[in-house]
Formats: C-alpha cells, structure tokens, sequence
C-alpha cells in the first residue's frame, strides 16, 4: 500500500514558509504605512488647533536683521529667502 505525502510547495497555507513570507511583509508594510499616515494626520490636525502654518511662505517676508559680512548686496530688511542665499555663499 502507497502512502500519499501532502506537500506544502505550491500549496496556500499559513504552514507554507513563502506564503507566511509573503503575508508578514504585507502586514509589516500596512503597519508601517498605517502608523505614518496616522503621524502625519496627527501633526497636521495639532498644527491647525495651534494655528502654526508650514511651508516656505516665510522666505517672502522680511528678515528685519543684518549680516555684517557678505559676498552679494544684502539690506536690513531683505527677505528671509534673500538671507538664506546670503547664508549659503558664505
């Protein structure tokens, strides 16, 4: 009498190491996914309740201070944006 071996290649179970491979990398990746959504989400509801605003809308006011040494023509009162090239030539 023949005794038939199940095998696990090829097959859709948890016992298959592949398809376990396979499901903890998706879950890894939803967590991930989930968890930095959920950050992200969060910083931008607490910054709104706060009345913080982000982004680069500041380069377009005034700076309002002086830099005593410069290699291109610099004012008080220039823009922060006019600083930061200011800043990175020096």
């Amino acid at each position: 009498m023949s005794h038939r071996r199940s095998t696990v290649k090829g097959s859709l179970s948890f016992a298959n190491p592949t398809v376990r491979a396979w499901l903890f990398q998706i879950l890894a990746v939803v967590a991930v996914v989930g968890i930095v959504g959920w950050l992200f989400h969060n910083t931008v509801t607490n910054l709104n309740n706060r009345g913080i605003t982000s982004g680069f809308a500041f380069l377009d006011r005034g700076a309002g201070f002086g830099i005593v040494q410069h290699l291109i023509d610099y004012q008080q009162g220039d823009t922060y944006g006019r600083v930061f090239i200011v800043g990175l030539l020096n």
